[in-house]
């Protein structure tokens, strides 16, 4: 199975919520940057199946869609994402396969820290020093209680926060999860719970209008941020990953869907960036789900993407092609992406990016 390295060069909902005008600042730049960030360890043997290999379903058989989306005969799309198809049809959507943090820990907090920052134990973020080095001031925006690391660094950044209720995260129940590992009576509980908390996940969506119209709307202004983060929790699928990664899945191809239609005006100037901490084992688990792995996939989308393609190399999923012979190796990492769009989006060069990472 051969993946095309050209397109890795090249690539390279109404609402009524009101948020204030005096966060606007002058516009540096016509082009458009979102980055997604899904939190949790997307499993992107899931969401962008390498359905060309052979071994693809090995050890995984309750997790093999068969009304996966057929995209090359090499790799499909989970059906979940159809809403996402058009712009794999238009090129408008680039996948990056079998990408990753090089330095692999497995550890939610570790691994989301280094994706937002670029480099170890730095506490501002590739992104907002980036944007700052390119336009001093520029405005930046997350949807959150607060800025995220991604972007401090950036004079301009600010967040805003749609009202809704306060959920436990993912990354403090796998925590407790681990903690109750040997008592029996208490696991059983948090994991009653846990599936309550993952039956009530659809609850989020307005609030991902909110947050959508939002972005969109400070986007579009003529003198409004051109940076916005956005982030997606849930991907941690260590159990029940079909019935959750579906729903997770559908959130996200709305929310894009969203973004497209109310960026349409400014959709040839805009660039999305989807992106996880780490991938997952390549084989099931005991409840039908996937542990935390290495590699997984990106998703570069948007009018001013060149895509139609899936790049990078693919290393194939045989026992001796695994990362520790469980994980699906990591060969393009995924800073490799954010130094090419941050070059191709706002013209830093080689030595920018080298002080940046």
């Amino acid at each position: 199975m051969k993946l095309s390295r050209r397109g890795l060069l090249q690539g390279c909902i109404a609402s009524s919520v009101v948020w204030p005008l005096s966060v606007y600042g002058t516009a540096a730049t016509d082009q458009r940057f979102i980055l997604l960030i899904l939190r949790g360890a997307v499993d992107g043997l899931a969401m962008i199946p390498p359905i060309g290999d052979k071994n693809y379903g090995d050890g995984r058989s309750s997790l093999v869609d068969q009304d996966t989306i057929s995209l090359n005969g090499d790799f499909g799309m989970h059906p979940a994402l159809r809403p996402m198809l058009p712009l794999w049809k238009n090129k408008q959507l680039q996948i990056i396969h079998a990408t990753g943090l090089m330095e692999a820990t497995r550890s939610h907090f570790a691994s989301q820290d280094l994706l937002e920052s670029g480099v170890p134990n730095r506490y501002q973020g590739w992104l907002g020093l980036g944007l700052q080095r390119a336009f001093p001031g520029a405005k930046a925006v997350a949807v959150g209680q607060s800025v995220p690391l991604v972007l401090r660094g950036a004079e301009g950044a600010f967040s805003l926060s749609p009202k809704r209720r306060k959920q436990t995260s993912d990354t403090f129940i796998d925590l407790v999860n681990g903690m109750y590992t040997n008592d029996s009576i208490l696991k059983e509980a948090l994991q009653q719970s846990i599936q309550t908390k993952m039956m009530s996940a659809t609850a989020s969506n307005e609030t991902d209008k909110h947050s959508v119209a939002g972005i969109s709307k400070l986007l579009t202004d003529p003198d409004g941020p051109r940076v916005a983060v956005l982030e997606i929790g849930g991907w941690d699928t260590h159990s029940n990953q079909n019935n959750r990664l579906n729903r997770k899945l559908t959130q996200l191809g709305k929310i894009i869907s969203s973004l497209q239609q109310q960026l349409q005006a400014v959709w040839k100037q805009t660039t999305i960036l989807a992106v996880t901490e780490f991938g997952r084992t390549v084989r099931e688990n005991g409840t039908k789900g996937t542990d935390h792995g290495s590699g997984s996939a990106a998703l570069l989308l948007g009018g001013s993407v060149s895509g139609g393609e899936v790049v990078g190399d693919w290393p194939g999923l045989r026992k001796q092609d695994l990362y520790e012979s469980r994980d699906l190796r990591i060969t393009t990492d995924i800073r490799t992406i954010f130094k090419q769009q941050l070059r191709r989006l706002y013209g830093l060069n080689k030595q920018d990016l080298q002080v940046l990472f």
